[in-house]
């Protein structure tokens, strides 16, 4: 209900309203409509519950000043739960009313396409998304298992298979599973979720990751820059345009369009870590090292906090104190020890950046090559056998680190402990995946 009142609310012209990850941290506590827009910074608080009884529903709904905590507006609704989209539609355009500003009523396929008939399957879809947004494995797997369930409950659900596309193609991206059949099914249910609903822009959005992780980077900002064009607030597509960007060097592009993902939503870690890698690429590592740390704070899962170590390390180790790289380091050794591969690579190159040459050695001194399937990690194996003076391994890593999918030439070329031979960037530059 939350989601989807967002979602509508979110239609309003000229309404600023707080993102999704701020509002769901006050969900179920019981907070002052005070002190929550003092929170949350806005001038007027909707409040309200849910009952549930067998098919009934009820909803109650509250629009309050958020000054003095006096009610603009309230309403009772008594349902059946097939009924629950318009409810939502009509708590949304009685709070626009409520607030004179404008509000057409959504009607488009984009909008129908967000709903489905089967209160079940749009449970199992919000599910699906909470933890696809965790970014680790088993949970992206199960997010997958939900969505397939919600699908089978209704087939024509079209935002369910842009979402079950998004899943799909994550599974390769974060090397969790390279078998292309992923991005083969990726690619078919966001087609079909664009085929469903031609306006809807979450499918362009899955496409757009589909073409950048086969190294297409400019069907991929085609895609992207055209779901954002039917959703300017879609905080996810703006985020993987700004990574797109990114990629190709363009750090101003990359940062208007990491900033709008990250002002949407400021509670998603994912969000603040790609601002913060276009930002160290700047050169701006003050920020970006705060930008960081405001992703940590938002406890994200493990492998989101490593790549949020990934940026800080950089970004440290560019200003070189060694005690501060070692306090990195530190952190993320309490954080993921050494046995997980990332973090076992994260503090090789630590320690070979601070002089420790035989504790550099020791962290590498296994078989990388079968632990480490994640291109990042294998980027810092060739940063610490650059180092150490390995250059023939560090070669060799590169050329692993990219097999893998890792597709960033340019920031290979930034890199100032890569030091990538000029002959292997111009063959991999030849690399149709390459840009």
């Amino acid at each position: 209900m939350t989601e989807d009142l967002l979602t509508e609310v979110l239609k309003i012209p000229d309404l600023k309203v707080a993102s999704r990850t701020m509002v769901a941290a006050m969900k179920g506590v019981q907070v002052d409509p005070r002190v929550a827009g003092r929170s949350l910074g806005v001038a007027t608080v909707l409040e309200g519950g849910v009952r549930r009884s067998g098919a009934r529903v009820r909803v109650t709904a509250r629009l309050v000043r958020a000054d003095d905590g006096f009610p603009i507006w309230s309403e009772r609704y008594d349902r059946g739960l097939e009924d629950i989209f318009e409810v939502q539609e009509d708590i949304a355009r009685r709070i626009a009313e409520a607030l004179r500003v404008t509000f057409e009523r959504g009607g488009s396929d984009a909008g129908l396409a967000r709903r489905t008939k089967s209160p079940r399957a749009y449970d199992l879809r919000l599910r699906a998304l909470a933890l696809y947004h965790r970014v680790e494995e088993s949970e992206n797997r199960e997010a997958i298992r939900l969505l397939e369930e919600a699908l089978r409950e209704d087939p024509d659900y079209a935002v369910a298979r842009a979402d079950l596309a998004e899943c799909c193609i994550q599974m390769v991206c974060k090397t969790w599973d390279s078998s292309p059949s992923w991005l083969d099914r990726g690619e078919a249910e966001a087609r079909r979720a664009c085929e469903l609903a031609p306006s809807l822009p979450d499918g362009y959005r899955s496409l757009g990751h589909l073409w950048n992780h086969r190294g297409s980077l400019d069907r991929a900002l085609r895609e992207y820059h055209y779901a954002v064009e039917l959703d300017p607030r879609n905080a996810l597509a703006l985020m993987q345009l700004g990574n797109t960007y990114l990629m190709l060097g363009d750090i101003n592009r990359a940062e208007i369009y990491s900033r709008r993902a990250r002002d949407l939503e400021p509670e998603n870690p994912r969000y603040s870590i790609v601002l913060a890698a276009g930002l160290r690429r700047r050169g701006q590592l003050g920020e970006c090292r705060a930008m960081i740390r405001t992703a940590l704070a938002l406890r994200p899962s493990t492998f989101l906090a490593l790549i949020a170590y990934d940026e800080l390390l950089l970004c440290v180790a560019e200003e070189g104190d060694p005690a501060e790289i070692s306090s990195v380091a530190n952190e993320i050794r309490e954080r993921a020890g050494e046995s997980d591969p990332y973090a076992r690579s994260l503090l090789a190159f630590a320690a070979a950046v601070i002089g420790q040459r035989d504790e550099a050695e020791r962290l590498l001194d296994w078989d990388w090559v079968g632990a480490c399937q994640h291109h990042a990690a294998i980027l810092f194996v060739a940063r610490t056998r650059a180092i150490l003076g390995r250059r023939e391994e560090a070669v060799a890593a590169l050329e692993r680190a990219f097999a893998l999918g890792h597709l960033d030439l340019d920031e290979v070329r930034r890199d100032r402990w890569l030091r990538a031979p000029e002959e292997l960037l111009r063959r991999l530059g030849s690399d149709p995946r390459a840009v």
